[in-house]
């Protein structure tokens, strides 16, 4: 029972008049019944059927009769309570004072619902980016350890001999450059490529009072040659 017209996704009059006794002894009357969607505290999305709307509750109602009586099964273990269907378990609460609270948000937009209760087949390169570049083979094995990776779903067509532009980069490797009695070259002459650097200002001066220094390193004899500086504009 929902006391919240605005969280039925569908909702039809009732054919004949229905009275509810609560608590307290007073009969409320049912003015609508239909289906709502909600989260549960577990990320599970449900559909429950045959949701009386009664405007005078204060609190949803869920009757464990009535889920029962829909084929599922309801088991006690001291302080917490299972909702299992065929030996699968949708959903444990624990007690709370003296009542079980099932904590679930309302879903605004049934297609959001639509969207989390069913898993879109994608390609395999989408799941193998999201699995942080995961192989086909680890991607098949983790079938049975998580939720929502459903492989039978997967558009594999062509995918599987796709190469993926990120492996190949990260796995690929850079030609050396050649060596000389100088060491690794880049530069094929004298002077073709200087490296330079300034450095400073540092916390002691020089004799001379610089506080800077600027090197220059020929690429290809690795000569250097180091001038220092007592202001940085100078370089």
């Amino acid at each position: 029972m929902c006391p919240f017209h605005d969280e039925f996704t569908e909702i039809r009059p009732l054919d004949k008049l229905v009275l509810i006794s609560v608590a307290n002894g007073v009969q409320v009357e049912a003015q609508g019944i239909g289906t709502i969607r909600v989260m549960l505290h577990n990320l599970k999305p449900i559909r429950i059927e045959d949701v009386l709307y009664v405007p005078q509750l204060d609190r949803r109602l869920l009757s464990i009769t009535v889920l029962a009586g829909k084929g599922l099964e309801v088991t006690f273990s001291g302080s917490v309570f299972r909702i299992e269907d065929n030996e699968a378990v949708i959903v444990e609460v624990s007690k709370t004072g003296k009542l079980f609270i099932l904590q679930c948000k309302r879903v605004e937009d049934a297609n959001v619902v639509g969207h989390v209760e069913r898993t879109r087949p994608v390609s395999f390169n989408i799941w193998h980016a999201r699995l942080g570049h995961l192989q086909l083979g680890k991607l098949k094995s983790m079938e049975d350890c998580v939720d929502g990776l459903t492989l039978k779903q997967v558009e594999k067509s062509n995918d599987e001999d796709d190469i993926c532009k990120g492996c190949a980069y990260v796995e690929s490797s850079i030609k050396a450059f050649p060596r000389s009695h100088y060491g690794t070259l880049k530069a094929q002459s004298l002077l073709e490529m200087i490296h330079s650097d300034v450095m400073g200002p540092m916390h002691t001066s020089s004799q001379g009072g610089a506080r800077y220094m600027v090197t220059f390193i020929d690429d290809y004899s690795r000569y250097v040659m180091v001038y220092f500086m007592k202001q940085k504009s100078i370089s």
